[in-house]
């Protein structure tokens, strides 16, 4: 079960069982609106989530790779 703690300004961080990190906007329990994943092995997403997956516009940086993409996502069969 994920931990949640409420930041200031109305941001959330939450901690999952595995590792990653989000911290930005929630609605409803659920990450939804603008923040950032780290993720377990130390990738990186930056954007707009919606209900839990990555959506619109971002930032993601592989741990493996230097350089960043940017552009579009809507990743609906992913989560975290």
């Amino acid at each position: 079960m994920p931990r949640t703690k409420r930041l200031f300004g109305g941001n959330y961080r939450v901690e999952y069982e595995d590792g990653t990190v989000y911290v930005g906007e929630m609605q409803y329990g659920k990450v939804t609106g603008v923040g950032s994943m780290i993720y377990a092995d130390g990738s990186t997403y930056d954007g707009g989530f919606d209900d839990g997956r990555r959506h619109g516009y971002g930032r993601a940086k592989l741990r493996s790779s230097s350089p960043r993409s940017s552009g579009r996502s809507s990743q609906r069969g992913a989560t975290r």
